[in-house]
């Protein structure tokens, strides 16, 4: 259904929803995050992209400055504690 705009606008507009988490059903830790209108347009995303490896694939993924961005936009509680260690990575303290 991600591929409704009108009712992925209605989502973003009516329930302010602006993230869309996929778990793994069987690693619930293993999720991954969809923004709706992220706050970083894709092209400059793509464009600072890192590599990270995860179970011997490499994947690209947002630079940290990208990440701390897109998390300071969707406004989650649940992302405070990471916004924290993006913050301090950031800025050297770790």
């Amino acid at each position: 259904c991600l591929h409704h705009y009108k009712m992925i606008t209605w989502w973003y507009n009516e329930k302010n929803i602006k993230v869309f988490t996929f778990i793994h059903p069987k690693q619930h830790k293993d999720s991954v995050d969809v923004m709706i209108y992220p706050a970083v347009p894709f092209e400059e995303a793509d464009s600072k992209k890192i590599y990270s490896e995860i179970a011997g694939i490499k994947v690209p993924v947002a630079s940290l400055t990208d990440l701390l961005t897109l998390k300071n936009s969707a406004k989650r509680v649940k992302d405070l504690p990471d916004i924290v260690t993006l913050e301090r990575l950031l800025g050297g303290q770790i």
